[in-house]
């Protein structure tokens, strides 16, 4: 599969800086996602939301470079065209954020 680029909501913008978000694997459940970061490292702090919208918390670490010029905190991030998938896992590296989201029907109902 082709990379395809896809929309990244910026929720609300934090210290890291992202530029571009990718699908890059798709299946009927699943779909890998990589996030072209203009911040260079950084770290994952948690998963916000519901069933019906969810959104990736990153944040700074102590080496972070490339940070946005006037904003602070997290950077919240959400996507818009998926709608009715759940954040399953994430990753980040130097200047890439990997994610994985499955459909919430994927296992049947799971506790939020």
């Amino acid at each position: 599969m082709e990379p395809k680029e896809t929309e990244v909501f910026i929720e609300t913008q934090g210290c890291l800086v992202v530029n571009r978000a990718y699908v890059i694997g798709r299946g009927d459940n699943v779909v890998a996602l990589n996030i072209d970061m203009k911040s260079k490292r950084g770290q994952i702090e948690g998963v916000a939301g519901s069933d019906k919208h969810h959104a990736l918390i990153i944040a700074r670490v102590e080496d972070t470079c490339d940070e946005h010029p006037t904003a602070k905190g997290w950077t919240i991030l959400s996507f818009p065209e998926f709608k009715g998938w759940r954040i399953w896992t994430a990753t980040i590296s130097r200047y890439t954020l990997a994610i994985c989201l499955i459909k919430n029907d994927f296992f049947g109902e799971i506790p939020a």
